[in-house]
């Protein structure tokens, strides 16, 4: 079924307006939940010592397909902040704020002017899903410009007290993208092929931030198994285009990818858009970010760091 922008947003926004705003404090420091863990990662940057940050995902599991049980609302509860993308990746999440007793602040990230969402809405096999790509926090310069001063100011005014901290905080994470988005583009410099399959339709952010081609996907959205017809004609298009490089998920299957890979005579690489907490390579935004980028550059026939 087709979520279209404004449903995706309707109750996220409705809990958000019906959050008083007043500044909150807590004998324990402001606790904040995300829906996934990169924006978890980012959370605790900006959090540091004055609070918590708690992730609803666990690791190892898909947002597309996560399905949450009724205890996972305690996750949620005396949390000042929620932090979630939005445009259906994680809507599970409105079923566990709807049974919290007084809703917290929430934060959706495709909702922010500043993220510039790119639209699924030209595609019938997308939009029965939703209307935009959510898969926006894999261009660290959309998160630094859009999510991170939002998250700044969100926490400054529920926790006034250490307003300046947060700050401080926000002025150095925004650093840190900007220099990790260098570190990104010197890692894919070089690289003569930019083509490539993914395993799911995650890459697009990444894809334009740093001059590559998702020529196609095994799955349009995660959870749909492709047909028999369908991978054919994804290897009839890799063909054409010369495509060498498949990109997994350790989230998703593998097996099909292999075969595909296989197939086509392809270099095969494991990315991770989520990140793994447990994982000290992908434990971070910018650890996991940078782990992305050498397995890309890999697949393509690059040199990675």
């Amino acid at each position: 079924m087709r979520i279209a922008r404004a449903a995706w947003l309707a109750p996220l926004v409705a809990l958000a307006c019906g959050c008083s705003g007043e500044p909150v404090t807590r004998s324990n420091g402001v606790k904040v939940v995300a829906t996934i863990q990169p924006l978890a990662s980012l959370a605790r940057e900006l959090v540091g010592a004055d609070g918590s940050v708690r992730c609803l995902l666990p690791p190892g599991a898909s947002p597309h397909t996560f399905e949450p049980l009724p205890r996972d609302v305690a996750e949620l509860d005396g949390a000042a902040l929620v932090i979630g993308i939005g445009a259906g990746l994680d809507d599970w999440s409105t079923r566990l704020l709807a049974g919290v007793g007084s809703p917290p602040r929430v934060i959706t990230m495709l909702a922010l002017p500043g993220t510039k969402p790119l639209d699924w809405a030209s595609d019938d096999e997308r939009s029965e899903h939703a209307s935009l790509d959510p898969h926006a926090w894999l261009d660290p310069i959309r998160v630094r410009d859009a999510l991170v001063p939002e998250l700044t100011r969100a926490l400054s005014e529920i926790d006034p007290q250490n307003a300046d901290r947060y700050r401080e905080r926000g002025a150095a994470l925004a650093a840190a993208l900007t220099d990790l988005d260098a570190s990104l583009r010197q890692t894919l410099a070089g690289i003569e092929a930019r083509g490539f399959i993914s395993y799911h339709d995650s890459w697009r952010y990444f894809a334009e931030r740093y001059r590559l081609d998702q020529v196609a996907s095994i799955e349009t959205y995660a959870g749909d198994e492709p047909t028999a017809a369908e991978l054919g004609n994804l290897v009839r298009i890799a063909r054409s285009r010369g495509v060498h490089a498949v990109i997994m998920e350790p989230q998703l299957g593998q097996r099909v990818a292999r075969n595909i890979a296989t197939e086509l005579g392809a270099r095969i690489e494991m990315a991770d858009p989520l990140g793994d907490p447990t994982d000290p390579a992908r434990a971070t935004y910018v650890g996991a970010m940078r782990f992305n980028a050498a397995a890309f550059a890999r697949a393509l026939g690059g040199v990675a760091p």
